[in-house]
């Protein structure tokens, strides 16, 4: 992996190590909602500042050395922040307009900021099922896109998975922590009641019966073997790589190989 600060500017982060951190994330989030729309998370430069106006109009908030400035005047300081650390950029278009947008790289943090405060409800079932359905029905000639992709899949439903794991085991450590005064009854309504509806009853029980990836376990470990067992197989998947990521044949077998055993493991 490359490091981080290859691809972050190096205050990227400073943005919120500042009093004024829960303002400055509120306005991310207002021009990522605004911005989002437009397919390169662009938008005019005065535009922008309106947004940002807006919500400072509609918002009462204080703001370390700001607190006598207007609307505009904050709308003006965020935006100065922002671009100072690198989150958006300006360019010059027709007419000298300027366009401001968000750098890739900002998106994608955002995205993941707000998917932070998201309770997903997750299908693993139908993750393990599609890894199932790709073997079972496998095309030969686009056995390189299958590969790679229910590879992809089977490392997301694994990295899921342990998320699983330690959501249950934290949920259970604020339970506890902050039910250490109560009595035990409050505890168990707790568990009963919030816990089975959270992490029981959306994910853990379908685990356990209907959607058991028991159930496929052995078919999809079976069709994998038998294409690694299939030397014309082996062989065309093997030269799709080579053409598709532009590298030898041993460095392609070698991208075969790790994927078709992570898969199995």
């Amino acid at each position: 992996m490359n490091n981080l600060f290859e691809i972050l500017p190096l205050n990227f982060f400073n943005i919120f190590n500042t009093p004024n951190k829960l303002v400055v994330s509120d306005c991310l989030f207002v021009l990522y909602d605004y911005m989002k729309e437009d397919t390169t998370f662009a938008s005019l430069k005065e535009n922008v500042i309106f947004e940002l106006t807006k919500y400072f109009n509609s918002h009462i908030v204080e703001m370390e050395d700001e607190q006598n400035n207007s609307p505009k005047e904050r709308a003006y300081y965020i935006y100065r922040r922002l671009k100072e650390y690198g989150w958006i950029n300006e360019e010059v278009g027709e007419n000298y307009q300027i366009y401001v947008s968000f750098e890739e790289y900002a998106t994608a943090i955002i995205e993941t900021l707000i998917n932070l405060d998201k309770e997903k409800d997750i299908e693993y079932s139908s993750m393990v099922y599609n890894i199932y359905s790709a073997f079972i029905n496998f095309d030969v000639d686009n056995g390189h896109k299958i590969l790679d992709a229910q590879y992809k899949m089977t490392k997301d439903l694994i990295m899921k998975l342990k998320n699983l794991n330690t959501n249950i085991k934290r949920y259970i450590k604020k339970l506890l922590r902050e039910n250490m005064k109560n009595n035990l009854n409050d505890i168990l309504n707790s568990l009963l009641s919030d816990y089975q509806m959270k992490i029981v009853d959306r994910a853990f029980y379908n685990l356990t019966t209907r959607d058991n990836p028991l159930k496929y376990r052995n078919s999809i470990i079976s069709q994998i073997y038998k294409i690694r067992e299939n030397e014309i197989f082996v062989d065309t998947i093997i030269r799709n790589i080579m053409l598709s990521k532009d590298i030898g044949y041993e460095e392609a077998y070698d991208v075969f190989d790790e994927q078709t055993l992570y898969i199995i493991e």
